[in-house]
């Protein structure tokens, strides 16, 4: 989140216009800037605002626009909902509109929405990588716990509303912007006991700039450009781009229980996931290698369908499943993976209310994670999701941990449980 339409913000201008502006949507036309400091990246003496760069590659999601005969933007801040648009924010250069798609044009202005990987040097916006439009991108959703009622701050109005004045009038955020390259702070206002305050970027020195002043729980700092491959706690997702959910494979044996299912002239498919009762059965999933129907027990073949439940060892690529152990009928092979025992035990149910979890789970279907796949299930990972004992569970083919640690990156450890249908093999 930047700064929601709800706060205010300062004006390029006078206060009173950004307020105005503010209630209107028009941020990024109101200036919400902050500048002064020390030089680019360089570290603030004590009393001076921070100008962090980041040591790595940043992740933008952003609005690019370029007016003829000047160069691209990154407007990071809010955008003017008129055609064309307007906005602003810092320098961003190797930026080419040859290589990226659904950029529009009009009055003279070119402008596209981006996610864009780059180098953030206090300044100035580097592109590194090719840009991605927002419209097919998956985003990572970045919860921060103090946006949830039930963590409301300690302070009450009066005081942040003091503490927003202070801010105002402070010398690094100065009456009007003059140089984006300098700018540091987007916008700032009040929200579930909090001052909130969007910045370019912070590597947690601003942060810490605002609780040494005010004291710890006083002011919220949001950063719009987001670390590429690290975790709030600074872990790193392999195989995943940002915003993209993990895909696990495994060299090891894997093992689960599923039905083999294989439609007359088609391949036999192993499905992980819910299994329609229906004669004959019907089912999707991805498919197996090495099967022959001729080597198990227990199979039936109704309307051109053959189909059994078997428990099954094998190699998981990501895409499809390799036979590498005889497959055994369920009734008598290994039992359906056990369920989480938080799932189980009543008396201590999640620390999640139902509202938040449906929140997350809407959240989750609006990502689409697979939306790729477009019904090709080598391209798929989950299998189904739902609220359970005040977790959201949410059911994957293979998880080797990755998936888990995506999930509470994003909205916090304890939130979701990730059940893996395939499990390392004894």
């Amino acid at each position: 989140m930047l700064v929601p339409a709800t706060r205010c913000c300062h004006t390029a201008h006078m206060r009173t216009l950004g307020r105005l502006l503010c209630a209107a949507g028009l941020l990024a036309l109101a200036g919400c800037a902050g500048s002064a400091g020390p030089g680019a990246g360089a570290t603030a003496a004590p009393g001076e605002f921070p100008r962090p760069a980041a040591d790595g590659e940043v992740l933008a999601q952003a609005t690019v626009l370029q007016k003829d005969g000047e160069d691209p933007q990154l407007c990071l801040g809010a955008v003017a909902d008129s055609y064309p648009p307007l906005c602003g924010g810092p320098p961003i250069l190797g930026w080419d509109w040859a290589v990226a798609e659904q950029a529009e044009t009009a009055s003279g202005v070119t402008w596209g929405s981006y996610a864009i990987t780059g180098t953030w040097d206090a300044s100035a916006f580097t592109v590194t990588g090719p840009p991605i439009p927002l419209s097919l991108y998956d985003p990572l959703a970045q919860f921060d716990p103090r946006h949830d009622p039930a963590n409301v701050g300690p302070s009450d109005d009066s005081t942040l509303l003091d503490l927003q004045e202070r801010l105002h009038t402070a010398e690094y955020y100065p009456a009007q912007i003059t140089d984006w390259s300098e700018t540091l702070i987007l916008g700032d206002g009040l929200e579930n006991g909090y001052l909130w305050v969007s910045v370019i970027y912070d590597d947690g020195s601003i942060q810490k700039f605002f609780d040494d002043q005010w004291g710890e729980g006083v002011v919220a700092v949001e950063s719009a450009l987001r670390d590429v491959g690290t975790s709030a706690e600074g872990t790193h997702t392999e195989g995943a781009a940002p915003g993209e959910l993990p895909r696990p494979t495994s060299v090891d044996e894997l093992t689960g229980r599923a039905t083999v299912l294989q439609e007359e002239g088609g391949q036999p498919t192993v499905c992980f996931g819910a299994v329609d009762a229906s004669l004959p059965p019907q089912c999707g999933g991805p498919v197996v290698t090495g099967w022959d129907w001729a080597d198990v027990e227990g199979a039936e073949t109704i309307s051109g369908v053959t189909s059994g439940m078997y428990a099954v060892t094998g190699i998981w690529d990501g895409g499809v499943f390799r036979l590498t152990q005889p497959a055994i009928p369920a009734t008598r092979g290994d039992p359906y993976p056990a369920q989480d025992p938080r799932l189980l035990d009543e008396d201590t149910p999640g620390p999640t209310d139902e509202a938040v979890l449906l929140q997350r789970q809407d959240e989750l279907h609006a990502a689409d994670y697979d939306h790729a796949a477009n019904g090709d299930w080598s391209k798929i990972t989950i299998l189904g999701d739902g609220p359970e004992n005040g977790y959201l569970v949410l059911d994957v083919i293979y998880d080797d941990g990755s998936i888990q640690r995506f999930f509470d990156d994003q909205w916090g450890a304890g939130v979701m449980i990730v059940q893996s249908a395939l499990r390392p093999a004894d």
